[in-house]
């Protein structure tokens, strides 16, 4: 066989022979890149920075997961806590942290605003009084006569007041009011008579059952200043009281004057406060009073320099504790009180105390007890008429010990109307038996005050008579 022959069947027998070899052994693959994973974020770990470490606060300091275990989930660091917004303090907070809750009696301020700021009151009240004196004559007379001497009296009262405030600005507080009011007066005999006249209905007859007709104008103005726990104030006053009516069918014309009485009134004063618990009051009453009817009997409680007498003043203090949790208060009031008047023999220094509750009895009805006891003491002017005597005035001292008791019972029927019914007895005892007397007194009303009466009936007899200080 020739050379290229051969070759042919070399080359055939190579091809088959790889051929072969390539049916029997595994196909190989052709290399391919590996696909792409995720990277994977093993925030647990620090990262691997060259050179300066990584520094991290206490609270993020990274934890390390054990070896072998997976790596944690991440969390978010923590937040801080949102500031804690407090809510605004409770009406009459106390100073000291413990809430105080204000008997319902004394609740006022929030229905206190009237219609611009204006209030009023109106009402009708029907008394009796009776007066027991000792008889300066008793002793003198032989047989027949009383040791004392009663004085009985009827009186209807009608009142009206009408008020303005209060205007508030910043810390300074502006209240003023005018309030009329209107007795009418009888005693035994003026009843009787008009008693004849019931009985027959004779027009010709007819008396009004009153003896006189006494008015009072009053016209009042406070202005206070506030900061917390103090208040500082001024309370002034102004009284016109006139009497009698040119009307013929009120019976006996009057032997007085038209005028009777003026009163001038200033009263500073200084208040101290925990809301809820405690308030202390301290003033000094700056009364002066000219009695038209008895010049004598006009007097004044303060002076800087009066006719040589010196300055003298009169003070009180009045306590009122809150008794939240039996729904009440109660009131502890210390006066010391001079009086100078146009006689000497008027002249007088008074000190008291004087205790009062008030406290809920069902529903909207509260009674108030109170109970005081005074010591007066006077200097009088007598004349000596014995034989041996020149008829020579004398100065003498006389002690009054005043024993009183009082109960005021009140039903608020609606924010607005009121009904009250009040009783007192007073005794005095004086060294000097000729002004020995006692004061018996009931009276019976109903009022009608806006925008609520607890407030307006406190305001309006602020400072009034006795001189109590109540809370407003």
């Amino acid at each position: 066989m020739s050379w290229p022959g051969q070759f042919k069947i070399l080359f055939l027998s190579v091809v088959l022979t790889g051929v072969a070899e390539g049916q029997s052994a595994p196909r190989r693959q052709p290399r391919r890149n590996p696909p792409a994973q995720p990277p994977s974020y093993n925030l647990g770990a620090p990262p691997n920075y060259q050179g300066r470490p990584l520094q991290y606060p206490p609270q993020y300091q990274p934890q390390y997961p054990p070896p072998g275990t997976a790596a944690p989930r991440y969390a978010p660091p923590p937040q801080p806590a949102p500031p804690v917004v407090m809510p605004p303090p409770v009406r009459n907070q106390n100073p000291y942290g413990t809430p105080a809750e204000l008997p319902p009696h004394m609740r006022n301020r929030d229905d206190f605003s009237g219609v611009r700021n204006w209030y009023g009151s109106t009402g009708a009240g029907f008394g009796f009084e009776t007066i027991s004196k000792s008889n300066p004559g008793a002793a003198e007379c032989s047989s027949g006569c009383k040791k004392t001497i009663d004085e009985p009296r009827w009186a209807l009262q009608l009142q009206g007041a009408a008020g303005w405030g209060p205007v508030k600005r910043n810390n300074v507080s502006f209240t003023t009011h005018y309030r009329y009011t209107q007795n009418l007066r009888t005693n035994e005999e003026q009843s009787a008579r008009f008693g004849t006249w019931f009985k027959t209905f004779k027009s010709s007859d007819f008396i009004f059952p009153t003896r006189d007709m006494l008015r009072s104008h009053e016209l009042v103005t406070e202005i206070r200043y506030s900061k917390t726990p103090w208040q500082f104030g001024v309370h002034a006053m102004l009284d016109f009281e006139r009497v009698g009516s040119s009307a013929a069918f009120l019976g006996e014309p009057n032997e007085v004057a038209d005028s009777v009485r003026n009163t001038e009134q200033v009263v500073p004063w200084a208040q101290w406060r925990i809301p809820g618990v405690y308030i202390a009051t301290v003033y000094s009453p700056m009364r002066t009073e000219i009695n038209k009817e008895d010049p004598r009997n006009s007097f004044t409680t303060w002076s800087l320099k009066n006719a040589g007498r010196g300055i003298f003043f009169s003070l009180l203090q009045d306590n009122l504790f809150y008794l939240p949790k039996i729904s009440s208060t109660a009131s502890v009031t210390l006066n010391w009180t001079n009086k100078k008047s146009a006689s000497i023999q008027n002249d007088s220094s008074k000190f008291g105390l004087k205790g009062s509750m008030d406290f809920p009895i069902a529903m909207n009805i509260r009674m108030q007890p109170t109970l005081k006891y005074d010591s007066e003491n006077f200097i009088l002017q007598r004349i000596k008429i014995d034989a041996g005597s020149d008829n020579a005035a004398e100065l003498v001292k006389r002690s009054d010990s005043i024993l009183g008791t009082g109960l005021l019972t009140y039903f608020d029927l609606t924010k607005n109307w009121r009904f009250q019914f009040l009783f007192s007895y007073e005794s005095t005892q004086s060294s000097l038996s000729d002004f020995s007397s006692s004061k018996m007194m009931y009276m019976g009303g109903l009022n009608y005050s806006w925008p609520i009466s607890r407030a307006v009936l406190r305001r309006l007899d602020r400072f009034s008579d006795s001189l109590t200080a109540e809370e407003n």
